[in-house]
């Protein structure tokens, strides 16, 4: 409860303090835009320090999808993922927000806020820095273990989605990720073929994929894979991980069936 209160706190704050910051908001070397999905226009303001992501015409339902997920799921603030708030737009922010972004965003309309983390993503890192795999790799396990346990997968997991800040942490970033047991659409990118509608099975896929790039296993090239590629891959992976700490856990983070 105090958690959330402090969040909330800090969302009030920075809502004040946005008025005065949007005025100059993409042409001022203060405004950061990072590359969204298609269905987010995300963009940090550094004197704030904070990031902010609004929806694309296109993207509302996945937008939808990762309100819910704040609103619900404020257990995986403890579980590794980053802070998250929901704020509201004000008007000079939606005057200054380009129409070439597609941003569909009007005064009073939800948005997301978050600190604007230092580091790096786990991708970039794999191939920019030498990095111990096997820290990312545990984090990820224990990250999906828990979030099962709590009965909700991240349905789309991947290398850029995840922050290795300068403090050492690894932090999960993306919210819209995250899909409750009992949802039949996850928003997964990968998928097994007979289980597209599985939020488990997706968020077990995921997890694979994301271990075997970071091992530098041979990723597949279809978005919708066999039971068997899927197993052959997990198999794979497990045999990656070393030394760890909880030989069931490992087993059952990853397994679908």
């Amino acid at each position: 409860m105090a958690t959330m209160l402090a969040i909330k706190a800090k969302a009030i704050k920075t809502y004040v303090a946005m008025e005065s910051f949007f005025a100059d908001l993409f042409a001022d070397k203060n405004i950061v835009k990072f590359e969204g999905s298609g269905a987010t226009v995300v963009f940090a303001v550094k004197s704030l320090n904070q990031v902010f992501k609004v929806p694309t015409r296109d993207g509302l339902k996945f937008f939808q999808i990762e309100l819910d997920a704040i609103r619900n799921a404020e257990f995986a603030h403890d579980l590794g993922y980053v802070y998250a708030a929901i704020t509201t737009a004000n008007a000079e922010m939606i005057r200054q927000i380009p129409k070439k972004c597609n941003a569909l965003c009007g005064v009073g309309d939800p948005i997301v806020s978050m600190p604007l983390l230092s580091g790096t993503t786990a991708l970039e890192a794999l191939y920019t820095k030498k990095i111990d795999t096997q820290i990312i790799a545990r984090a990820i396990v224990d990250h999906v273990a828990k979030l099962q346990g709590h009965q909700w997968y991240n349905t789309d997991l991947k290398l850029e989605n995840i922050q290795l800040t300068d403090d050492g942490r690894v932090v999960f970033l993306d919210w819209g990720s995250l899909c409750k047991k009992d949802s039949n659409c996850p928003t997964a990118t990968f998928a097994v073929i007979g289980h597209t509608t599985c939020p488990r099975t997706c968020g077990s896929l995921a997890a694979v994929l994301t271990l075997a790039e970071l091992f530098k296993l041979p990723i597949p090239d279809d978005r919708k894979l066999s039971e068997g590629v899927y197993l052959d891959l997990r198999e794979e992976v497990l045999g990656k991980l070393e030394n760890p700490h909880d030989h069931r856990l490992r087993q059952n983070t990853i397994n679908a069936f």
